[in-house]
């Protein structure tokens, strides 16, 4: 089976063996994927699927618009 790109899709960053080895250290993590994240939905984190409990302290962050801002 092929993988494919698709318009409209977030691509990694690099590819599956360094992500992979990426999500051992969660912070570093966060500090690569989470801008990615943003700027796929275009800077609204209310899109973005958040974890419950860190919800509050992410809208806090980013706003609920950073790219609009911009």
């Amino acid at each position: 089976q092929t993988l494919r790109s698709m318009a409209g899709s977030p691509n990694l960053p690099s590819g599956y063996a360094s992500m992979i080895s990426l999500t051992y250290f969660p912070a570093l993590w966060r500090k690569v994927m989470d801008h990615r994240v943003l700027e796929h939905y275009d800077g609204d984190i209310t899109r973005v699927n958040l974890q419950p409990r860190r919800r509050e302290k992410l809208l806090a962050r980013y706003g609920s618009l950073q790219g609009a801002q911009a």
